[in-house]
């Protein structure tokens, strides 16, 4: 058996969740805000996205500690 699932492991950190979010969605780039002065992608409802990037990251965690647990 393999010692890491063939994909690897979900990410478990929201800022990263975010910031591939961000960089990710030009589709959506009405809810995405960039910042005149640093250029820098940020989000309209920052705090909604943030609060979804919370549950991925947790969800995730979880994903990653199951598959541990089944070998």
């Amino acid at each position: 058996m393999a010692s890491h699932p063939p994909f690897g492991y979900a990410e478990t950190n929201a800022r990263c969740i975010k910031e591939k979010i961000l960089q990710n969605n030009e589709m959506t780039a009405f809810l995405i805000r960039v910042n005149k002065e640093t250029g820098k992608r940020g989000a309209e409802k920052d705090w909604a996205l943030d609060t979804s990037c919370q549950i991925e990251a947790q969800r995730n965690w979880s994903i990653n500690n199951l598959r541990a647990d089944l070998r």
